[in-house]
């Protein structure tokens, strides 16, 4: 069923016919004048904006100050009756009933515990109610604890679900700020193999930030990037972002790096080893492995040397 047509469908449980046609003249006049629109889309839209303005004068209208979060997230809000309640900025707030009523408006829908909300609707409504960065803060602090909390041997499937809600909200707060809480949460979500390429995406934002630890973190990230194209199979590229680090770490030449240093050189041979052997070139790959074991040894990096 095509979305206008389900969207007032719902709005007439609510209101006559005679004011639903007005109520959508108005809006439909109202709406060209702000500017030309497909037929289709502007029906979507008309309807959508009927709906908010139900529910803004309805009796639960605090229902919309859910809007901004449930339009945000990608992946809706799965286990919404224990989730919602750890997302939402504002405390006065009856969630079931208001859930309620937007899943009686159909601006959401309700599968497996999740609430969602499709994508034309998202969209117009993050026009009309755009998130805040109070409601960024509080997505953040909820998916960083959901990250630190599981693990990737256990956990996978809770994760998954919120996948791209996680990658969303990273990737705006580290684009826009240094914070140590979502670098590490980064850290934390790269650990799952399953979400590999995007979470390079992440990286690859996270690298374009100036961070406390400067030299050292760019070069963590980097080796995380490379393992995680490793993971990918993209061997390649591995190889190349191995070498990015191996020039970066040559042209340092600060005293105080030192140590860092050689244990880095010592670790992009064991990873250039690593990728050999996955492409099957054995003989290359025990070379390597035997040069980063001694530069291990000589820095007195026991484990690394082991795992040569």
């Amino acid at each position: 069923m095509p979305l206008a047509i389900l969207i007032i469908a719902q709005l007439k449980r609510h209101l006559s016919l005679n004011t639903l046609m007005r109520k959508w003249t108005e809006q439909k006049t109202r709406m060209l004048k702000a500017g030309p629109a497909s037929s289709r889309h502007s029906s979507v839209s008309i309807s959508i904006d009927i709906s908010l303005q139900m529910l803004v004068r309805s009796p639960n209208r605090e229902c919309i100050k859910i809007l901004p979060i449930l339009s945000f997230l990608p992946n809706g809000i799965p286990q919404w009756h224990e989730t919602l309640a750890q997302l939402v900025v504002e405390s006065d707030i009856d969630l079931e009933v208001s859930v309620i009523s937007l899943l009686d408006s159909a601006l959401i829908y309700q599968g497996n515990d999740c609430l969602k909300m499709l994508s034309p609707i998202r969209e117009y409504v993050q026009i009309k109610y755009p998130t805040q960065e109070s409601h960024l803060s509080q997505m953040g602090r909820y998916h960083m604890k959901l990250l630190r909390d599981h693990s990737p041997g256990q956990s996978q499937d809770v994760i998954e679900v919120h996948s791209s809600n996680i990658t969303k909200v990273l990737g705006i707060i580290l684009q826009n700020s240094a914070q140590r809480e979502y670098l590490d949460g980064l850290y934390d979500f790269a650990e799952y193999g399953k979400f590999s390429s995007i979470s390079l995406q992440l990286i690859d934002v996270a690298l374009a930030q100036m961070w406390d630890k400067g030299f050292e973190e760019e070069i963590k990230l980097r080796f995380l990037k490379e393992k995680s194209l490793s993971w990918m199979g993209n061997h390649q590229r591995a190889k190349t972002e191995i070498e990015i680090i191996q020039l970066k770490l040559k042209d340092i030449n600060i005293h105080e790096h030192e140590e860092s240093k050689a244990n880095n050189n010592a670790k992009c041979l064991q990873r250039l080893g690593d990728i050999c052997g996955m492409q099957s070139e054995y003989s290359e790959a025990k070379l390597l492995f035997t040069e980063a074991q001694t530069q291990f040894e000589k820095v007195g990096h026991q484990l690394g040397a082991a795992q040569c």
